[in-house]
């Protein structure tokens, strides 16, 4: 099982738990032409402005599962993933992280 987080403004969370993830299209922080949702191997801060909450995300996928859904983004600083939404919803559990613990987890990481 590999850890993976996902950040998403405060107002996301109460809908990600009930409904589930949707698929991101082309723009924002997806990568051109590619739908799903974006993951980072470590609590990444640097691309956040404003109020975010964290959604820590086990995913239930062996490496292999993972690296077909890797992306390549320049300049990255982490390893993302752009999973689809269905696949995320089906096989994994969620749980929200506070503020505080996404940044010391941040501050561990980039050590």
């Amino acid at each position: 099982m590999t850890t993976l987080y996902h950040l998403t403004a405060r107002r996301n969370v109460r809908r990600i738990l009930s409904e589930g993830f949707r698929d991101s299209v082309a723009g924002g922080r997806t990568r051109s032409g590619y739908a799903g949702v974006r993951f980072c191997d470590r609590p990444v801060t640097d691309d956040v402005d404003g109020p975010f909450a964290a959604v820590e995300i086990e995913v239930i996928l062996s490496e292999q599962e993972l690296s077909d859904f890797e992306g390549a983004s320049a300049g990255a600083s982490c390893r993302e993933f752009f999973i689809p939404a269905n696949r995320v919803n089906d096989h994994c559990l969620l749980h929200v992280i506070s503020d505080a613990e996404f940044r010391a987890l941040a501050v561990r990481a980039s050590r």
